[in-house]
């Protein structure tokens, strides 16, 4: 769209845009999308998956398991979590599908 938008000239190209809900991602559109964490507990989360299992990038719009994280590292992620002052997760909520964005709108600050 944004490629297109000089031949419409009543519509205008924004400089940033946010889009929200399934997927949260901003951007100006020519570099691509920036997807990643966005709140401090989201940042926690990703962080603590990242740390235990040893992955260098992941989307925060992934549930667990797709992002490469270890099922059984599980208990490890609310560990480091905990020693961080983040509770709220139970391991069986990271079995699922739901991605770890919507995972960390469960965390609270113990």
């Amino acid at each position: 769209v944004l490629g297109v938008i000089e031949q419409y000239p009543q519509a205008r190209c924004p400089d940033w845009f946010r889009i929200r809900g399934a997927l949260d991602a901003e951007g100006d559109g020519l570099d691509g999308l920036r997807r990643g964490a966005q709140t401090e507990a989201e940042r926690a989360l990703v962080g603590a998956v990242q740390e235990v299992n040893g992955l260098a990038d992941l989307d925060p719009a992934d549930c667990y398991a797709a992002t490469g994280a270890r099922v059984l590292r599980i208990p490890r992620v609310i560990e480091v979590l905990a020693r961080q002052g983040w509770g709220g997760l139970r391991a069986g909520q990271l079995c699922g599908i739901r991605p770890l964005r919507s995972l960390a709108a469960d965390l609270v600050r113990s």
